[in-house]
């Protein structure tokens, strides 16, 4: 016997399988192709911010970059995924690792109050 939760959850799927029916593949081809170019033009640019950033604070090379590739990518698993590659040493990953996480945490504290303060402004909450 169907519940009626089940019931919207099923419809629900199965309005998505059938809206991918009426998509035309070329459109789809394009759209992945744009996303792709955007996505990598976004990598080399964290990247090379990063690594801009690295040379004005005067921080190593290796450590800049992990660094960047932890921002440019997904964060401690980029970076424990580029360190054995770049040949950092367990220092250098330490420090990258630590970096990023404290950087995490402060963005997990200030992207809300960040966002609301923007929310506020944008409905006239503040002038």
């Amino acid at each position: 016997m169907w519940r009626a939760s089940s019931l919207v959850n099923f419809l629900l799927q199965a309005s998505v399988v059938v809206l991918g029916f009426g998509m035309n593949l070329k459109d789809i081809e394009r759209a992945g192709q744009l996303w792709l170019r955007l996505h990598s033009g976004q990598h080399r640019c964290g990247e090379l911010l990063g690594l801009g950033l690295g040379y004005l604070m005067q921080v190593t090379r290796k450590p800049a970059s992990l660094m960047s590739a932890g921002t440019a990518i997904c964060g401690g698993s980029a970076i424990a995924a580029v360190g054995p590659i770049a040949g950092v040493n367990e220092q250098e990953m330490a420090v990258s690792l630590g970096a990023a996480f404290i950087l995490n945490s402060v963005a997990l504290l200030l992207f809300p109050l960040i966002g609301y303060a923007g929310a506020l402004h944008s409905w006239g909450g503040l002038s």
